[in-house]
């Protein structure tokens, strides 16, 4: 009950000593007597004839010779108005959960009314609770940094290892694994290890000198197949060899060239192929083409340190054994040889070997 409005049309003026209102122009007068008796008083229901001046928010409630004016719940007096209190309207819904896996939070939320009072509203405006019954969601593995090389199992021809470990994050609720090895191997470093020297492939025989009676061809080879490097062993054998040519017997060269006088009968300076007499490429070069009955034959340099000592009809250079001043190799082909010369295998002399 918060405010109490006074009958301004109660004119009986009491003589008993009573609390009684008499209307003025402009506002009401309380006159309070000192009788204590009230007598001869007529009492008018204000509230039920509409004659209250309540405001329209507020309940009239009729009292022995007045009435009272009670504001409603939700407002409260300001002078003689009834204004809204602010409060909390009810919580709204929670919110929905929008997931199925992981954590999720749900909200339900409240307004604080009428803030136009100037009122707060007291708690919070808003509420959160975890949803429930949601399970851990897949998680997949990832790997760790790589772990530092190790050390080198020996000193020349070694390996080391490095790890990594699935665990950043590791694999959980049903993710999968990390995908990859956890381990890598590498070679230590081997520049400076030994390396033995192994052969080339035997270059081709030479061409048999004579005609008729016994000659001798030769062939070489090179231990440069890798060439032995940092004291590793040097190639086992020999890189030159030597094997013979022609017809044994002179006889049955004479009797060649009385019954078969087209076999090997070319001139010094030509060779025999598949019957025919070609010119020689000179000293430095190789075939490229063969004579035919209308062409000569067609000769090119040898190239990539390759070489040929004298005229010849090969289609392909003997490979040179390239020797540099003060070489360390143990290979008795090198060990006289200056800075781009070569030795042909013969151990008898170094030669340029042909650009």
């Amino acid at each position: 009950m918060s405010v109490i409005q006074l009958n301004p049309y109660y004119t009986d003026v009491s003589e008993t000593g009573f609390v009684k209102w008499v209307k003025e122009p402009d506002n009401l007068t309380l006159i309070q007597t000192t009788s204590t008796v009230l007598a001869n008083r007529t009492n008018i229901d204000e509230c039920m004839r509409d004659l209250h001046q309540c405001s329209p928010r507020a309940a009239c409630i009729n009292t022995l010779g007045s009435y009272v004016c009670t504001c409603q719940f939700g407002f409260f007096q300001e002078g003689n108005e009834c204004r809204a209190t602010s409060i909390w309207t009810p919580w709204s819904p929670w919110s929905l959960c929008s997931v199925t896996c992981g954590s999720q939070n749900q909200m339900r939320i409240r307004i604080c009314t009428n803030p136009e009072s100037g009122m707060r509203c007291e708690g919070p405006t808003s509420d959160l609770k975890p949803c429930s019954s949601l399970r851990a969601c897949p998680v997949d593995g990832l790997w760790s940094e790589w772990s530092p090389w190790s050390t080198c199992t020996v000193s020349c021809s070694g390996i080391k290892r490095r790890i990594r470990v699935c665990n950043n994050p590791a694999p959980s609720s049903g993710g999968q694994s990390c995908l990859g090895s956890p381990e890598e191997i590498a070679p230590c470093n081997n520049d400076n290890c030994p390396v033995n020297g192994m052969w080339s492939p035997w270059a081709p025989w030479t061409l048999c000198p004579l005609t008729c009676g016994l000659g001798v061809v030769s062939r070489s080879r090179h231990c440069n197949n890798p060439p032995p490097v940092s004291g590793g062993t040097p190639c086992p054998g020999h890189g030159y060899e030597e094997g013979s040519c022609g017809f044994p017997v002179k006889v049955y060269c004479i009797l060649l060239l009385v019954f078969v006088p087209k076999i090997n009968a070319c001139d010094e300076a030509e060779y025999n192929i598949n019957g025919q007499c070609c010119p020689m490429c000179q000293a430095g070069m190789r075939v490229y083409r063969h004579c035919t009955p209308d062409s000569s034959t067609s000769c090119i340099p040898c190239r990539d340190s390759t070489y040929t000592e004298k005229p010849n009809g090969l289609d392909r250079c003997y490979g040179c054994k390239l020797c540099d001043s003060g070489s360390s190799i143990a290979d008795t082909e090198c060990e006289d040889c200056p800075n781009k010369t070569y030795s042909d295998g013969s151990l008898e002399t170094c030669k340029p070997h042909t650009e």
